[in-house]
C-alpha cells in the first residue's frame, strides 16, 4: 500500500494563505486521518448552522457517497477526500456551473504543480480529469468517469456530478456519469472511470436531513462524468510505478484522477454549496478499482498532497469568485475543456429522455452560458446539458 504523507492544514493555509477559504475570518483548513464521509460532515454542518467559507479534507473516508448515495471506499493513505463550503446564493440555473469548476480546478492544479502538459491532462466535458488518455486505447476510454473504488454490487462508484435537464423547462432530465454503469454497463461505457468520481450529484440537503434531486435548467457536476440526457435544443448554424515512461513523458497508465460530488445544502444561515473532490494520489496498480483509473503516482507525477490541495484552493477561489459575481465561467471553461474541437460521440439514455436518439455524433464547437456542450451535428448545432461523451479521438 503505497500510502504518503497526510495533508496538513497549517502547511495547506501557509501555500494557500489568502484565498476565501484560508484568509482571517474564514473558516479555514480542517484535516482529519478518517472520518464516514467529507461531504456528510460539511452538511450537517450547514444544518447545525454554519456557515464561512472552510475546507475539510481526509485522508479516509469510511462511507464516502457518489450519486444516488452509492458507497465508495477507499485505501487510507492513498487518495484525498476534499469538500469545500461554499455560501451562496445565486440563481438555480448558475448552479450547473459549480461541478464544471470543479473540474476546470483540478486540471489547473495538476498541470502547475506536476508540470504535465496539456497533452497528457484532459478535461473532458462535463468534469471528467484524465491523465495520459492516448496511453491506453482512451480514445475508445475516455468517456468513462474516473472510477474511484468498486461498489458492494461490483460496478465503479464516481464522485462526479450528475447533470440537470437538457431543456429549459424540463426539470427531469439529469446526466449520468458513465462511471455510474454496473458491469452490465461496460460495452455501453466501453470502460468503467478510474479514480475517485461521479457525475456530480447535485442534490438539495434539507435543514431536516432529507435530501432530493433539484429541478434545474442545467446540469450540476471529480480529482472524479458525463451523464444521460437528452433532448436538445437547436441552434442556428452547421456544423474523447511502476510503469515505464515513454518520451513524452506519458507512464503507459492512462484514465481518470479524480471524482467529483457537488451538493446544495440549506441550513439556518442560509442556502451553501458544498464542492466534493477526491483524487487518487498514491494508488499502484493493484489498488485500482478497474484498468481504466489511475493515480499521480502511476503517472509519474507530484505527490505532495500539501502542495497539490493548496494549489486547488487558489484555483478553486479565482473560479467560485467569478462565479458568485456572474454566475458562469464559460470563457476559462471554453478555453481549457478538451471536447470543443475534438469529434465526439453522445450516447443518451432513452429511459431517461422518452425515446429519440441514442447515438449521436458530431464535433464540439463551444460551450454555452448554462454549461452545456455545443456540437456541430448534420442537422445543424445543438446543445446537450447531459450525455456520456466519448472524445473519439485522443488529442
Amino acid at each position: 500500500m503505497p500510502a504518503t504523507a497526510f495533508p496538513d492544514a497549517r502547511a495547506i493555509t501557509a501555500l494557500a494563505p489568502d484565498t476565501m477559504f484560508t484568509r482571517p475570518g474564514s473558516g479555514g483548513v480542517t484535516c482529519v486521518d478518517s472520518t464516514e464521509s467529507t461531504n456528510t460532515d460539511m452538511a450537517e454542518f450547514v444544518k447545525g448552522g454554519g456557515t464561512l467559507p472552510r475546507m475539510l479534507v481526509a485522508s479516509h473516508q469510511d462511507s464516502g457517497r457518489g450519486r444516488f448515495d452509492r458507497r465508495w471506499q477507499d485505501v487510507p493513505g492513498t487518495a484525498v477526500a476534499m469538500s469545500v463550503l461554499v455560501p451562496a446564493d445565486r440563481p438555480a440555473e448558475d448552479w450547473g456551473w459549480l461541478s464544471l469548476i470543479c473540474g476546470l480546478a483540478m486540471v489547473e492544479t495538476i498541470e502547475g504543480v506536476t508540470g504535465a502538459t496539456r497533452d497528457r491532462v484532459t478535461l473532458k466535458w462535463p468534469n471528467d480529469v484524465l491523465l495520459d488518455q492516448g496511453s491506453t486505447c482512451m480514445a475508445a476510454l475516455s468517456d468513462d468517469p474516473a472510477p474511484s473504488v468498486p461498489q458492494q454490487d461490483g460496478s465503479a462508484q464516481e464522485m462526479a456530478q450528475q447533470g440537470g435537464p437538457a431543456l429549459r423547462g424540463d426539470p427531469t432530465l439529469k446526466r449520468k456519469s458513465c462511471g455510474d454503469a454496473g458491469p452490465d454497463d461496460a460495452d455501453r461505457c466501453a470502460s468503467l472511470n478510474p479514480g475517485v468520481g461521479e457525475d456530480m450529484e447535485h442534490r438539495r440537503v434539507d435543514a431536516d436531513g432529507s435530501r432530493q434531486d433539484l429541478p434545474r435548467t442545467h446540469q450540476c457536476g471529480g480529482s472524479v462524468g458525463t451523464a444521460h440526457a437528452g433532448a436538445a435544443k437547436h441552434i442556428t448554424g452547421s456544423g474523447d510505478m511502476g510503469t515505464t515512461s515513454t518520451g513524452n513523458g506519458d507512464t503507459g497508465h492512462g484514465g481518470k484522477v479524480c471524482g467529483i460530488l457537488c451538493e446544495r445544502v440549506e441550513g439556518p444561515a442560509g442556502t451553501h454549496a458544498i464542492l466534493g473532490i477526491g483524487l487518487n494520489v498514491s494508488m499502484d496498480s493493484s489498488e485500482l478499482p478497474v484498468p481504466t483509473a489511475t493515480s499521480l503516482r502511476l503517472c509519474g507525477l507530484c505527490e505532495d498532497k500539501n502542495l497539490l490541495i493548496a494549489t486547488l484552493l487558489r484555483r478553486l477561489d479565482d473560479h467560485v469568485t467569478d462565479w458568485l459575481r456572474t454566475g458562469n465561467v464559460r470563457q476559462a471553461y471554453r478555453d481549457r475543456c478538451d471536447t470543443v474541437g475534438q469529434q465526439v460521440r453522445l450516447t443518451f439514455d432513452t429511459e431517461l429522455i422518452g425515446g429519440g436518439d441514442t447515438v449521436l455524433d458530431g464535433i464540439g464547437v463551444d460551450v454555452d452560458d448554462t454549461g452545456a456542450i455545443i456540437v456541430a451535428t448534420p442537422e445543424g448545432r445543438k446543445a446537450f446539458a447531459a450525455g456520456d461523451v466519448t472524445h473519439l479521438r485522443p488529442r
